[in-house]
């Protein structure tokens, strides 16, 4: 017999492994009664198979009870001695009589016991040990089918003592399975240790044996489940592990007959459990485009059962998949669970009145991002319902009711509150591919309405870096605590502000805070220190709203006049005009300096002093002071009679400056200084005059001289 085990859910973060996202507490209670061994029992011990399955896929806390025997565990129990035998109730043979000192002493020292205590009343928690493996290998000794006793009662004590160990939260799902014959050897107080586990909101799961008698588990209001063969536990498993993960989609088929299975949409992990006979040695799964994964992820034995493998993967691919597997017996079957990452999310409202219509607004979010899901085709096969204050609400998204656009994926619920506080509510959200339950809230606050008309207010003449109060008076069906919200209607001027004031408390546009029937209202005008002059007129400028209602009857409206006689137009703005002024003149300044042409860095003055300009003296430019260019001036540099170099200088020319040389535009400029005429060397002893009066372009290496002296020249090179 094989069968395959196929789970998805969606994780949580960036980091994949199996089971993120995932809460649960499960705990599977086995009989390990002797009887249990008999042939239309477990012989094959399928429960130890299943229990090791579990232990590998079951996301959250996992333990597994077994049965105490009450003469092999009667040290862990308080006892009366008798001294006395009788006939054992399983096997045969003679069993030591165990009394219980009182009523109820037995099942009080279970919930009472430590956590290390525990193994001693036959509990065995996954956490205790030191990995999955070792727990798996400790359950093969835990699930020996060795006990005399079938006492159920002290079973399902020491599940409710393993719930309150954990008691992270009251949203998870807790789950116990119980594989029996179905037969307690104190049935009444059974049943009444079931009836409280479940006021405990735990989901009970009775798995009957073949030959085992369900009439108990009948009589607690479940519905067992007879289990004939190994297959059968597997199925079991697969449904009750499909409803633990939010999954009820499923699909179950023999391999040989169709080993191929549909994966929907919006998959986000995967777990493929093969199961066979010992010969089972490994298994592939096959997706749509050519993948591959293997059955390596975990794996387990259980007696005579069978084999697990264990495939798992992230975000398959949407199509047809395919199950092959090495050995594992000639009967194939598998069951197929998906889970969905669809979740139901409340919108609105945070907060909500008392006795007040509001809207309940809740969207499906979808994938690891939690994008709201809008596609028609796949929320009109959803069905989401609120439970809240004992009510369950259909939630619509037809547009009728409360609902404000049909079809946009938000779907809607009208309910009254009739508590104050933080009030919980239920999403449920159901669909082929889909059971999720998420827990969620609404502040509600006391009752508030309002009937009367718009209130005028006169706030009067104010001036700039002002302020006007007026106190309010209204009159309003007020009980309880309420919270308000300050709403402004209009756009305010600059520099004017509307408040509302109750006790210490200012609300502006939006704010909110909560107040009592009698406390005393304040409404303000408040202008800046530059305010502008403005005028009201009775408009509609301010509101009072009770939070979480758009109910006009819930809302008073201000009218409100004032005049406000702010700073005229050159006293708001003339710090503005003068930044802006010293931004121009810094823009002159600037390009003043920009706009200036500056000597090339590496330009050198080099000046000989006879005519066959056989020696020659380099003075680099730039390396003078005052040679550097201003504000709208080029850069100058004058060369003197006495063969120096000057700067520029503001206040005077250098003495006995005969050259000026000006760079201007990538250019250098030459005249000489006082009308004195340059000369140009055109040729071998050829010389052009040019004229004192003006500037002459200079080129680079060209040879100049001065008119009328045989003992001055100079040109300009690049350095």
């Amino acid at each position: 017999m094989l069968a395959a085990l196929v789970t998805l859910w969606p994780a949580r973060g960036e980091a994949r492994s199996p089971g993120d996202g995932i809460e649960a507490d499960v705990v599977v209670i086995v009989d390990t009664s002797r009887s249990m061994a008999e042939a239309g029992m477990d012989p094959k011990r399928a429960s130890l198979l299943v229990t090791r399955l579990f232990a590998d896929i079951v996301p959250g806390n996992l333990a597994v009870v077994r049965l105490l025997d009450l003469s092999h565990d009667k040290a862990a129990l308080p006892s009366k001695p008798t001294g006395k035998q009788m006939p054992c109730a399983e096997g045969g043979g003679m069993c030591e009589l165990v009394d219980e000192p009182e009523p109820g002493a037995w099942t009080r020292s279970i919930r009472e016991a430590g956590d290390s205590e525990l193994e001693r009343y036959g509990i065995l928690r996954r956490a205790d040990s030191n990995s999955i493996s070792a727990f798996k290998e400790r359950l093969d000794l835990h699930l020996a089918q060795n006990r005399n006793n079938s006492p159920f009662l002290l079973a399902f004590a020491a599940a409710d003592r393993v719930f309150t160990g954990w008691s992270l939260s009251d949203a998870r799902p807790r789950t116990v399975i119980w594989l029996s014959d179905g037969r307690s050897d104190n049935p009444d107080a059974t049943l009444s240790e079931l009836q409280a586990l479940e006021a405990k909101h735990v989901t009970i799961d009775a798995l009957v044996f073949g030959e085992g008698d369900t009439a108990l588990a009948s009589q607690a209001g479940l519905a067992p489940i007879t289990i004939n063969s190994p297959a059968d536990m597997m199925r079991a498993f697969a449904d009750i592990f499909r409803r633990i993960v939010g999954a009820p989609y499923r699909v179950d088929d023999t391999i040989a007959a169709s080993p191929s299975f549909e994966m929907k949409l919006a998959v986000e992990e995967a777990w493929v459990v093969i199961y066979g006979d010992e010969s089972l040695s490994g298994a592939t799964v096959l997706g749509p485009s050519g993948q591959r994964v293997s059955a390596d992820h975990a794996s387990g034995t259980g007696g005579r059962a069978g084999v697990y493998r264990v495939a798992w993967f992230a975000d398959p691919a949407p199509g047809t998949w395919t199950i092959q597997a090495q050995g594992g017996g000639a009967g194939a079957a598998y069951a197929v669970v998906q889970r969905s990452g669809l979740l139901p999310a409340l919108v609105s409202p945070e907060k909500a009145l008392a006795d007040t219509e509001v809207a309940l607004v809740a969207v499906v979010k979808a994938g690891r991002e939690g994008t709201d899901a809008t596609d028609a085709e796949l929320l009109r096969e959803l069905r989401l319902t609120v439970e809240v204050e004992g009510r369950e609400l259909r939630m619509v998204d037809d547009g009728s009711g409360l609902d404000a656009v049909a079809g946009d994926g938000r779907f809607t619920a009208a309910h009254r509150f009739s508590a104050v506080g933080e009030v919980p509510v239920r999403l449920h959200l159901v669909g082929a591919m889909v059971d999720r339950w998420i827990e969620d809230s609404v502040e509600v606050s006391g009752s508030f309405a309002y009937d009367g008309g718009p209130i005028s207010l006169d706030l009067g003449m104010l001036s700039f870096a002002d302020a006007s109060c007026l106190p309010l008076v209204f009159f309003a069906e007020h009980q309880g605590p309420v919270s308000f919200t300050a709403r402004v209607e209009r756009r305010l001027p600059s520099q004017h502000e509307l408040e509302l004031q109750v006790r210490d408390v200012a609300l502006r546009d939006g704010d909110s805070t909560t107040a009592s029937p009698g406390e005393a209202w304040t409404v303000c005008l408040r202008t800046g220190d530059e305010a502008p002059s403005s005028v009201a007129d009775g408009e509609l400028w301010l509101s009072l709203a009770a939070a979480g209602s758009t109910d006009a009857s819930r809302v008073v409206p201000f009218h409100l006049t004032w005049q406000v006689t702010g700073l005229g137009w050159f006293a708001r703005w003339w710090k503005w005009l003068l930044a802006l002024l010293l931004l121009i003149i810094a823009a002159i300044v600037a390009y003043g300096y920009i706009s200036s042409s500056v000597f090339p860095r590496s330009a050198v003055i080099r000046l000989y002093a006879d005519s066959d300009l056989e020696f020659g003296t380099d003075y680099p430019i730039r390396q003078y002071r005052g040679t550097g260019r201003g504000c709208y001036r080029d850069a100058m540099v004058y060369i003197c009679g006495d063969y120096r170099i000057a700067g520029h200088s503001r206040l005077r020319l250098p003495n006995g400056a005969v050259v000026r040389l000006r760079a201007h535009r990538r250019q250098l400029r030459a005249q000489g200084v006082g009308g004195q005429a340059l000369q140009l060397r055109t040729g071998e002893v050829e010389w052009d005059e040019l004229s004192g009066d003006k500037e002459h372009t200079l080129r680079f290496g060209e040879l100049y001289g001065l008119v009328g002296r045989d003992d001055f020249f100079f040109e300009v090179r690049r350095g």
